[in-house]
């Protein structure tokens, strides 16, 4: 069987900056699969999908699929034709369709999300405003897979499938990251993450652009440390997790709470601490906990003690301070 490693060091003899067609393929291949992984039709299926997903090679598909083709093709040669390409769908003979009526992508998403479950499982759609749609289903065992679909979709045997359904996080029935999945994400417009969980650590990276440059690799880093990744998924959290359960929410609530009944003026390290926290109750209120009433009313109060407690501090100047003139001058 051909393997993934076998098809890089093909691109690399012939050198994947040639051009930006070819160097897309080697960096997705080379950011999202392992070298000893089996080279399958799969692969050019989720590939492509990414590329269209974008408007350079969505415009350029015909180009695209064309030099891929004769890049495989030769690929092919060189190993006795030991790669079968003929199942492979290229790009120029996929149509993308991009739903305008949200509706109509809701009930979109509602029957591709019926075809992925099985007897005794369920599912549900969420619409984030009008934006996206969210799938959530409920396995047998507990689990949670969570499916964030955009507008865009594509014909496949005459059905309307999301073009971009290889993006997928899986939860254990603890609603924990699951460490034994593969967890693939967009956490931006044409910014994709792929990673796996170890523990409390993340080891992946983040690609962006049309052909996947790295942007970040994370090896053992924890979640909050990663906030290119971390305000996007806790965003999407939000959706499923019980904002009494949600370990970040608790903890920001928390601390205003404390702040607001026992404002700890004289705690140098509450002072150091404070604009850090509140730089990040502003931010968990705009992109996570969007319209949140008990956090919006905990923040406001904080930063009008904390204004007050300021404005009192620096009127709190003696007379003979106000009364002394800078050296020097005179009457």
């Amino acid at each position: 069987m051909i393997k993934v490693g076998q098809l890089l060091k093909f691109l690399n003899e012939i050198n994947p900056q040639t051009t930006p067609i070819r160097l897309a393929l080697f960096n997705y291949l080379k950011s999202f699969h392992q070298l000893d992984e089996v080279l399958t039709p799969e692969i050019f299926d989720q590939f492509f999908k990414l590329c269209l997903n974008d408007p350079h090679w969505l415009r350029n598909k015909t180009q695209l699929g064309q030099e891929i083709r004769v890049l495989l093709k030769n690929f092919n040669d060189f190993f006795q034709g030991r790669f079968n390409i003929d199942s492979i769908r290229f790009p120029e003979t996929c149509q993308v369709i991009e739903i305008e009526n949200f509706n109509d992508v809701f009930d979109a998403a509602t029957s591709y999300a019926a075809e992925l479950v099985s007897e005794g499982e369920q599912y549900r759609i969420i619409n984030d405003q009008n934006k996206r749609v969210i799938i959530l289903i409920l396995r047998q065992d507990r689990s949670l897979e969570v499916r964030p679909l955009d507008r865009k979709f594509t014909l496949r045997k005459g059905k309307l499938e999301p073009l971009r359904n290889d993006l997928v996080l899986f939860y254990t029935p603890e609603l924990e990251l699951s460490p034994h999945h593969t967890h693939r994400f967009e956490v931006a417009p044409h910014m994709v993450t792929q990673f796996e969980v170890q523990g409390d650590r993340l080891f992946g990276l983040i690609s962006r652009g049309y052909v996947f440059q790295k942007y970040q690799v994370f090896q053992g880093e924890k979640l909050h440390e990663i906030s290119r990744l971390f305000w996007p998924l806790k965003r999407l959290e939000q959706f499923f997790i019980l904002r009494s359960s949600d370990p970040f929410y608790t903890d920001i609530t928390q601390k205003l709470e404390k702040i607001k009944l026992h404002w700890p003026m004289n705690d140098p390290q509450w002072m150091q601490v404070l604009p850090v926290l509140l730089n990040q109750a502003d931010m968990a209120l705009e992109h996570i906990y969007i319209g949140d009433n008990q956090l919006d009313s905990l923040i406001k109060d904080v930063k009008k003690i904390t204004l007050i407690e300021t404005s009192e501090k620096c009127l709190k100047i003696s007379p003979k301070q106000n009364s002394q003139r800078p050296s020097g001058l005179t009457n």
